[in-house]
């Protein structure tokens, strides 16, 4: 019975789109098997502003929490979103996989300027994993940050915002 309690989360919790995996092929659960939802494991939000414009964001920075990103989330404010920040830099893909909102994902340089920003739409009920809506970098990033779909264009942001994070996100150690 155990068993078949933690194959029914895995399946019902495996709706994440963050960094999909370079083969395209599906991802593996974390190592730590956990799959409770998003909202009981993620930490509160933190101030940021993009390119002026204030937000609120929680931080990605652990594989679990890349794993998960905000698949299962039904509503967000217009500023609220989630930063993903990983331990070194690597070109990102996400996919849509399990989002039940659209967001746009801006890929952050170095010095958490943005790079390219993807608006994707939330997958339907018969969008196969084939044609997941996705997003890739073009280059190596260390930053990702996801907001609601149309965060950027209703703000006049464009590529070369920059992202004021505080210090103490910065800080945060990365898996």
């Amino acid at each position: 019975m155990r068993v078949l309690l933690v194959i029914s989360l895995l399946v019902f919790c495996s709706c994440q789109h963050c960094d999909e995996p370079k083969n395209g092929g599906a991802h593996t659960p974390p190592e730590n098997g956990n799959v409770r939802p998003p909202a009981a494991r993620l930490p509160g939000h933190h101030a940021i502003t993009v390119g002026g414009v204030p937000a609120q964001v929680r931080v990605a920075n652990t594989r679990t929490l890349h794993y998960h990103g905000l698949s299962g989330v039904k509503s967000l404010r217009p500023d609220q979103g989630m930063l993903f920040k990983y331990k070194d830099k690597a070109e990102r893909r996400f996919w849509m996989k399990g989002c039940q909102i659209g967001l746009d994902i801006a890929f952050l340089g170095d010095e958490l300027e943005v790079m390219e920003v993807y608006t994707l739409s939330a997958p339907t009920a018969t969008t196969t994993d084939r044609d997941m809506p996705r997003a890739a970098s073009s280059v190596p990033v260390r930053w990702v940050l996801e907001l609601p779909a149309g965060f950027f264009l209703r703000n006049g942001l464009m590529k070369g915002a920059r992202v004021v994070v505080p210090t103490k996100v910065r800080a945060l150690a990365a898996e």
